[in-house]
């Protein structure tokens, strides 16, 4: 496992953990996109921007846990420690929403004489009709953004977007 894309700084020393519960049954977090292109095999965070290359066998393993939750024993046999301690992979019980709010908050707070955001990464839909054949999310169900939720997103914009310009990044399936 190799960083290929350094992420944006602040949010990578908000999320990185410093010490793992070796008793915890552990998932791939929500803002984990594993993908592969150019015949190498990938792993992104939508909230770091972060990048990571992976060997084989760590690709296979981070597909079993998108599947079903697996322990800390089952990381460290797979070489996936580093990676739960970037928070790709998380506890069960992690709430990676509420985080994820806590991460935006506290670098808004800290971000001196710049006011909100430039950037937004929209995930609206599971759903694609390209029928790629490298696609990973192959027999995932298809998931829609709610009119509610899209609403709130809008209003979420609104709320913490920079003065200048705004960057809408569009994510998954047919947006």
């Amino acid at each position: 496992m190799q960083i290929i894309k350094q992420g944006y700084e602040n949010a990578v020393k908000l999320i990185k953990k410093k010490k793992l519960d070796t008793l915890a049954e552990y998932r791939l977090s929500l803002y984990s996109y594993p993908y592969t292109e150019n015949g190498r095999y990938v792993i992104g965070s939508c909230l770091t921007g972060q990048v990571f290359e992976l060997t084989e066998t760590e690709w296979n393993a981070v597909n079993e846990l998108r599947h079903s939750p697996r322990s800390y024993a089952y990381l460290e046999e797979k070489g996936l420690v580093e990676l739960a301690k970037e928070r790709y992979i998380v506890e069960t019980d992690y709430d990676d929403v509420e985080r994820y709010l806590e991460v935006i908050k506290i670098i808004k707070m800290t971000s001196l004489g710049k006011k909100g955001l430039k950037s937004y990464i929209i995930f609206p839909t599971t759903g694609c009709n390209a029928r790629c054949v490298y696609c990973y999310e192959k027999g995932y169900a298809v998931k829609n953004m709610s009119i509610e939720t899209a609403d709130r997103l809008v209003d979420y914009i609104c709320e913490t977007k920079s003065d200048d310009f705004v960057k809408l990044n569009w994510f998954g399936g047919e947006p």
